[in-house]
């Protein structure tokens, strides 16, 4: 997911520190060892040019993932190696880190832990979408005791408690069907649809499996569209920088299995999309960064929930690869720049294509991989931009139940949707996935 921000802070010149607890991170290897070209300068808020401080990627060997060890060595780093000036992440949900290190540096440009803490944790965000009067679905909270309380007891005793409560959910919210989440996790794990207490006490197994806190929260079910939408914010001041509509699919979980770009959504119903987001982003205090959100439309009744927002850009390769090849916007330079207090300089859109990205999956009961062949044939059909594998051999492969559980993505463009669909479908097509049975 970092790839093309570190590619962009290279091609900058910028002293480029990568942080992850795997030492053979593929961030670590960008242009570790070899020069960077580029000569590209940057300017600071200072209005002086300041030249290039370094062409190579530096590694600092900590668990991202973990605020303390991440923030120890990030200082480390700053007092003995280099002066850092700015940390930030994108597609990957570890704002807390990111706010805590920046805390630690003195840079006080980006968002604070507290509105860190509302943009990770689900229930604190509901919250305080409920106190701004932002739309959203309707929403219960478990804390870890409760969830306790129902699944370590007997399992004809839990099955009780589970249709107690999914019976006093069903008058709160006028329906039967009913979202589970973790609180604190990200990628749809641990999310799921359920209508019996069966698959209730399931969903909230494993829903304390995902989630560090063990609490969850259970929401309304709305069948609608969905968008995801990305957003930079500099000094209070809203850019929106992309609209998507995504492809949820393999109920009763909830796994993206591709977006398109642009949205071919109403504007109506998008115009209402973006102005609940920014309602949004104002609620959880995110004045300057990055947001992206998920968004339910119902075209019918012309109304919008928001499913909910990440103080950073998106995964999904949205804000990396497929906004980029849709409109020519670079929101890898615009986010380097807001973190170093900056105005965003690199969202002007220079181009209007029609860009897909679709996931490769494979039907069938769960096996190894082996390989995949046809590579090369399928990375020379016409319009075909990226292929991405996020499986190696000897992975286990089964029916995704989230969104970590794909076998790659394909990124098309053309100047219709059925263009750039029909390029990813036939690459999708072409490659041939080998298996083994486990």
């Amino acid at each position: 997911m970092q790839q093309k921000l570190i590619e962009t802070a290279l091609q900058h010149g910028m002293h480029t520190v990568v942080m992850d607890r795997n030492p053979k991170a593929l961030g670590f290897a960008k242009g570790f060892g070899s020069l960077v070209t580029d000569t590209n300068k940057i300017t600071r808020n200072t209005g002086k040019t300041k030249e290039k401080q370094g062409n190579f990627v530096r590694r600092i060997l900590a668990n991202f993932g973990n605020e303390k060890e991440a923030v120890y060595a990030a200082l480390q780093y700053h007092e003995k190696e280099h002066r850092l000036e700015a940390c930030v992440t994108v597609g990957t949900d570890f704002s807390i880190t990111v706010a805590k290190i920046n805390k630690a540096l003195g840079n006080n440009v980006g968002i604070t832990e507290t509105t860190a803490t509302w943009a990770t944790n689900k229930l604190q965000m509901r919250q305080r979408f409920a106190e701004h009067g932002v739309s959203q679905p309707l929403f219960y909270g478990m804390a870890a005791a409760e969830l306790e309380n129902i699944l370590n007891l007997t399992r004809e005793k839990s099955l009780k408690k589970a249709e107690e409560l999914l019976h006093k959910l069903e008058n709160l919210f006028s329906t039967n069907k009913f979202v589970v989440k973790p609180v604190d996790s990200m990628g749809a794990r641990g999310v799921r649809l359920v209508q019996t207490a069966k698959d209730f006490i399931e969903a909230l197994g494993k829903a304390r499996y995902f989630s560090k806190s063990a609490a969850t929260i259970i929401e309304e079910y709305i069948p609608s569209n969905e968008l995801s939408v990305d957003a930079l914010i500099y000094k209070g001041k809203i850019f929106i920088s992309g609209v998507a509509d995504r492809i949820i699919e393999h109920s009763p979980y909830f796994v993206e299995t591709g977006h398109t770009l642009p949205s071919e959504l109403p504007e109506e119903s998008r115009t209402l999309a973006i102005e609940e987001f920014k309602k949004g982003i104002i609620a959880l205090g995110i004045h300057s960064g990055a947001a992206k959100a998920d968004i339910r439309v119902c075209l019918q009744g012309r109304k919008v929930w928001l499913g909910e927002i990440a103080a950073r850009l998106s995964g999904g390769f949205m804000s990396s690869y497929t906004t980029p090849l849709h409109s020519g916007a670079d929101l890898m330079q615009a986010v380097l720049e807001i973190s170093l207090g900056m105005p965003p300089s690199s969202l002007q859109e220079t181009r209007n294509q029609v860009v897909v990205e679709r996931a490769i999956q494979r039907e069938g009961a769960a096996c190894i991989f082996m390989g995949i062949e046809n590579l090369a044939q399928a990375k020379k059909i016409q319009g075909l931009a990226e292929i991405f594998l996020f499986v190696k051999k000897g992975d286990l492969i089964q029916a995704p139940k989230n969104n970590m559980m794909k076998i790659g993505s394909l990124i098309a463009y053309g100047k219709t949707k059925a263009e750039a669909e029909t390029s990813a479908r036939q690459a999708n097509q072409i490659l041939s996935i080998k298996t083994k049975a486990t």
